[in-house]
């Protein structure tokens, strides 16, 4: 039998038009808290988060599929500006829209922590709650790329070879962490990155960002958690050091997962969902 309080809606980004595909669960009334994937991934990868009795109980939930990702449509692969901080914002308001949430907590995870950013770049940062980055880099490429300690894995952002291509997904996903993932989730992966074209993963790297928002005037008023797994073999934990420089001290959460990877939450869901819940009601009421 279905959920009642869970909605799925294919929506049309204020951006272009592109059809974005969203969920929610659970009560209208209650904070909205808006879950955002990594690369080449899904929406389905919150399924720990989403589905969890105390979060989906005390939380308006909400997760989306990004731009050509999970069951969201892919743009114009050609077009010069199909991936820009202008479409990632009209996808994200669509969906805000969409579900009647006015300020959200935006929960995001690796190159997810960008979206938030790009909304506020357009939005304003009046209009985000808070907003947590779990095993995300966040900043100028200048500044924070000498985070990223993963090395090379070319083959993942090539599709001139399938067996090598197919090499680099194994890769990618062993990476995620610490130890090996269930079967079902490792194949649920392959299958996220599998429909993920690879021109969208070229355009993640390529695309136009905007930090101005993000680290100005939001890191002075919008609450910000930073959780990392503490074996994060993708992000280099000093990018701790490097956000506290700039973002507002007693705006700034950090919290740390032991025995985790890149994807704690997918590896160390029960001790993430405690975090995330004890510093959700931590904020200031609406």
């Amino acid at each position: 039998m279905s959920n009642p309080s869970h909605v799925i809606k294919t929506i049309p980004s204020k951006a272009d038009g592109l059809k974005i595909y969203a969920e929610a669960i659970g009560d209208p009334s209650k904070p909205a808290v808006v879950y955002i994937h990594g690369n080449s991934s899904s929406s389905g990868i919150w399924d720990y988060q989403f589905f969890d009795k105390e979060l989906s109980t005390n939380f308006y939930q909400i997760r989306f599929d990004l731009r050509g990702h999970g069951l969201s449509e892919t743009p114009d692969l050609e077009a010069p500006t199909s991936f820009d901080n202008e479409q990632q914002a009209g996808d994200v308001a669509a969906v805000l829209d969409a579900f009647n949430i006015k300020k959200p907590v935006f929960i995001s995870w690796s190159y997810g922590a960008l979206i938030p950013a790009d909304y506020m770049s357009v939005y304003g940062y009046e209009t985000t709650r808070a907003v947590a980055v779990i095993n995300g880099i966040t900043g100028p490429p200048q500044d924070v790329m000498r985070f990223f300690i993963m090395g090379g894995n070319p083959a993942f952002n090539e599709n001139g070879n399938a067996t090598k291509q197919h090499e680099a997904y194994g890769r990618f996903i062993s990476s995620l962490t610490v130890k090996p993932l269930s079967r079902e989730w490792t194949l649920r992966l392959r299958g996220m990155l599998t429909e993920t074209a690879t021109e969208t993963r070229q355009w993640i790297w390529k695309r136009k960002k905007d930090w101005g928002v993000y680290l100005g005037d939001a890191s002075k008023h919008v609450p910000k958690l930073v959780m990392f797994g503490k074996e994060d073999g993708m992000n280099s934990l000093a990018f701790i050091d490097y956000i506290k420089t700039k973002w507002e001290p007693s705006l700034l959460t950090v919290k740390f997962i032991e025995g985790a990877g890149h994807a704690s939450f997918l590896e160390k869901p029960a001790d993430t969902n405690v975090a995330l819940a004890e510093w959700l009601n931590s904020l200031p009421k609406l």
